[in-house]
């Protein structure tokens, strides 16, 4: 799910519920794409994030910065 911008990671808050599932540290030399637009290099989170009308369930995957958002 697309969580580029703080609004948009705003909005996701409004819309769905946003839960932690992981908090996963890579090792040296792995990579993963963030949901954020970024490419993560050391640590990230996984998020579920069930959808308030029709509880259709989405995966946020995203680096620290972002998660930081959701985790307020």
């Amino acid at each position: 799910m697309d969580c580029r911008s703080t609004e948009r990671r705003q909005w996701i808050v409004a819309n769905y519920d946003v839960t932690p599932v992981a908090h996963i540290q890579l090792l040296a030399g792995q990579t993963k794409h963030s949901d954020a637009g970024a490419t993560i290099e050391n640590d990230y989170y996984i998020f579920e994030a069930v959808n308030k009308v029709n509880n259709v369930k989405e995966i946020i995957q995203c680096g620290m910065g972002a998660a930081k958002d959701f985790l307020k």
